[in-house]
């Protein structure tokens, strides 16, 4: 090759011959040579031969893979297993597959989910409540759907459920470092959706609770409107407290309690993709019950909720 008369190089023609008698020679570390059955570049290091794909004909991976996808190069089935196929909109997550973003996964249905710290106990994809829980304290009587759409709990209190607490729950002591979260959403107005603790009782004045929840209904101008609260109950002394400034109704907040310590649990709330709502409530009470809930505070038709996972640490 000549640029402006000066001699730079010429292109050099490796040794070239199948793999198999590539590899039946005896060489030095540090040979080069081409496979001309497979379309291979080898490298020698002294002991093994390292072959390299090279592009033929525009395409750019050479393999068995599934057509119109992009192939993944690690663990078993490499080339046809991949969690990205193409479409004329772009590409899709695989059915059956999560995409994991640095701590969020981008689930099958396209909703973000966090996941960053603690064991997904329910993902909701069966028809049926999973064995992970006890059950609920008063099953919402409209509708209750497992699975609803894709990976959706949706449980539905009727008109006739006002201010009935319906708590999903788990029977399981929860001590300081315990951590719960759900990702939580209220489809309407009127309705409280979100997680709780209690020592075993609810409704009544025997209750000792924690919740921190999705208030809907709650908006100046759009009774569609929502905001994150907390609330507890210490027998027949109920208090709320709004924390966040109204959002839209439906948006879904990713919540979470951490018992810090025997008197004070932290409460973060996160959106898919920046807000941050951080809070913390004191409370004297031992936990032995934690899960999710909702409840309907209107008379005038069944209200929904929806949770997309439920996690703890323990």
């Amino acid at each position: 090759m000549r640029v402006n008369d000066v001699q730079l190089g010429a292109p050099q023609v490796l040794y070239k011959d199948t793999k198999a008698n590539i590899q039946s020679m005896t060489v030095e570390s540090g040979a080069f040579a081409y496979a001309t059955d497979t379309s291979e570049m080898g490298y020698y290091d002294g002991s093994t031969w390292h072959w390299y794909s090279m592009p033929t004909s525009g395409t750019g991976i050479v393999g068995s893979g599934t057509a119109n996808t992009v192939p993944k190069f690690t663990e078993t089935n490499a080339i046809g297993d991949s969690v990205i196929s193409e479409t004329s909109n772009g590409v899709q997550i695989q059915t059956g597959k999560t995409l994991v973003l640095n701590g969020y996964g981008l689930d099958t249905d396209g909703y973000f989910a966090k996941f960053p710290y603690s064991t997904v106990r329910d993902h909701f994809t069966t028809g049926s409540m999973s064995s992970y829980w006890n059950g609920w304290t008063t099953t919402p009587s409209a509708a209750l759907f497992y699975n609803y759409w894709s990976h959706f709990l949706s449980p539905r209190p009727d008109s006739s459920q006002v201010n009935i607490t319906c708590f999903l729950y788990k029977t399981q002591a929860v001590t300081t470092n315990n951590r719960i979260g759900a990702w939580c959403a209220a489809d309407s107005n009127n309705v409280d959706v979100g997680i709780r603790i209690d020592n075993g009782y609810v409704d009544s004045d025997s209750e000792y609770s924690v919740e921190f929840y999705i208030k809907a209904g709650v908006g100046t101008y759009n009774a569609y409107d929502a905001a994150l609260f907390k609330r507890t109950r210490y027998g027949a002394t109920i208090t709320e407290t709004q924390l966040s400034s109204t959002f839209p109704g439906g948006k879904a907040l990713y919540l979470t309690m951490v018992i810090s310590s025997s008197s004070v649990i932290y409460l973060y709330g996160n959106d898919d993709v920046y807000s941050n709502y951080t809070s913390t409530v004191s409370y004297s009470f031992t936990p032995t019950r934690h899960g999710l809930f909702v409840r309907n505070r209107t008379s005038g038709g069944y209200r929904a909720g929806f949770f997309h996972f439920y996690q703890t640490n323990f």
